[in-house]
């Protein structure tokens, strides 16, 4: 005769022991990054830009302001990912936004560059989208991809930007991991801010004005704002 009373006991102890088993299992720890850039190769003898440069928080579409990071493959280019476990220590419009006012104030591009317009007008403006910001994985070696468009204005008012760019670059990564993706992305945000900078040098120095003689026949860079 069968114990049927027993058989019930029995299968209780299956999802338990299932349970059990699941409770004990650790999930793996949080990875937190940062974006660092670095110091430009060059700092500007005088400010190029006469009076307050203001850096706009960067703009971002859908998973992009997000703070996972984030990956494609090489067979499903339009497939995006989130990494699980692996996070920007805020979003990626405030880091790469943070970067760049640093960046500008050690190339000592204005008298001023601040964060964001705040109560007073800035003379001129610096704004900044994100298009892609991604590891890309492949059978062979991967590489990480970041494009963003920058551009300066004159002034928050000014529809039409001075300079406007679109700036991409693709680095090869040796190491197969997160932390050696994270590396080669912020050289490739300092490649890119470098690239801008040069840029907005040289249109302010072609600009009309840029170059006006002082008194004792010098010349300098300096660009006005009216």
């Amino acid at each position: 005769m069968t114990n049927t009373r027993g058989e019930v006991h029995r299968w209780w102890l299956v999802p338990l022991g299932v349970a059990a088993g699941c409770l004990g299992a650790s999930a793996p720890p949080d990875h937190f990054y940062r974006l660092a850039t670095g110091a430009p190769e060059h700092r500007l003898a005088e400010p190029l830009f006469h009076g307050t440069l203001a850096v706009e928080r960067f703009r971002a579409g859908g998973l992009l302001g997000e703070r996972a990071l984030l990956f494609t493959t090489q067979e499903a280019p339009l497939e995006v990912h989130r990494h699980g476990y692996h996070y920007w220590t805020e979003s990626p419009t405030i880091l790469l936004h943070e970067q760049l006012v640093t960046f500008l104030r050690h190339a000592n591009v204005a008298d001023a560059v601040v964060s964001g317009q705040g109560r007073a007008v800035p003379d001129w403006v610096v704004s900044g989208h994100i298009d892609r910001l991604e590891r890309v994985l492949a059978k062979g070696a991967s590489r990480v991809l970041i494009e963003l468009r920058l551009e300066l204005a004159r002034g928050p008012r000014e529809t039409r930007p001075l300079h406007a760019g679109v700036y991409r670059v693709e680095r090869t990564v040796e190491n197969d991991d997160v932390p050696s993706a994270v590396d080669a992305l912020n050289q490739a945000v300092g490649e890119i801010y470098g690239r801008f900078l040069a840029d907005i040098t040289a249109r302010g120095a072609c600009a009309a004005g840029a170059q006006d003689e002082s008194a004792s026949g010098s010349k300098t860079t300096r660009w006005a704002s009216s």
